[in-house]
């Protein structure tokens, strides 16, 4: 299997992004998948969660830059989890739309998934790291949560991905979005939700999976683990293997 490459993309913070990303490699890892993950913001929340030194010698622009030395922090009870820590520096460092792309190339074949943490900013004229990204994946994936600034923020981005691809010739699918700590008995969502699937252009990307809020989450994070190592049959636990059995068949 080539390495498949998945931006987590989102237009607004706050949506359980990082989290998302942490969790889709721990998925992919129980099922014994080599998985690496890219911080790819300037504010490190992915490093931060991974509880990575606040120093590392080894950064993404040393990866951007193909330095020598290459070096991952593994981080999985399951040995098969690699971590690429971000850097304050790279929101101002100078980067090619194809730069991150060309680097993960250097990688076809040694991961069998790489997925990227992309920082919350919009898809706009300017180059941004969320485009670079884009640009070097196969697939992307949005958590969003049920209010009013995820929904804006997912109603644009999807146009803006899809005139991307068309703009640039990239080869990249739209996974599509879900929902992301979810309050099952909320107004707001099951509002939402049923708006989205009766909605022509919207209801072909939303996923049928969706994630319950969960204490453990917060738990898991403050440790630097997941969720599967603080209560493996927890319900956000579940929710998050059926995310990635939902992602793998749309990966086909």
């Amino acid at each position: 299997m080539s390495t498949k490459v998945i931006s987590v993309l989102t237009q607004k913070g706050g949506v359980g992004k990082t989290t998302t990303t942490i969790h889709l490699a721990a998925s992919f890892a129980q099922k014994g998948k080599k998985v690496l993950v890219i911080d790819f913001d300037s504010q490190k929340n992915l490093s931060l969660g991974y509880k990575l030194d606040e120093n590392p010698p080894y950064t993404i622009i040393n990866f951007l830059q193909q330095d020598e030395g290459l070096e991952f922090t593994q981080k999985s009870e399951y040995n098969n989890v690699f971590v690429l820590a971000g850097s304050e520096q790279l929101e101002s460092y100078k980067i090619d739309r194809y730069a991150l792309k060309e680097s993960i190339k250097l990688l076809d074949n040694y991961f069998d998934y790489i997925l990227i943490d992309c920082p919350p900013k919009p898809l706009n004229d300017e180059l941004s790291l969320g485009e670079v990204a884009v640009c070097a994946s196969d697939f992307v994936l949005s958590p969003i949560k049920d209010d009013e600034y995820s929904l804006a923020g997912i109603s644009s981005l999807i146009p803006s991905l899809m005139n991307l691809k068309a703009k640039y010739e990239l080869s990249f699918e739209y996974l599509g979005f879900f929902f992301n700590a979810v309050l099952v008995n909320s107004s707001d969502f099951r509002a939402y939700y049923n708006d989205f699937l009766e909605d022509e252009f919207t209801r072909d990307y939303l996923l049928k999976t969706f994630v319950r809020q969960d204490i453990n989450i917060k738990k898991a994070i403050k440790e630097g683990k997941t969720i599967f190592q603080i209560d493996k049959k927890s319900r956000a636990s579940k929710d998050f293997k059926n995310l990635v059995k939902e992602l793998k068949e749309k990966m086909k």
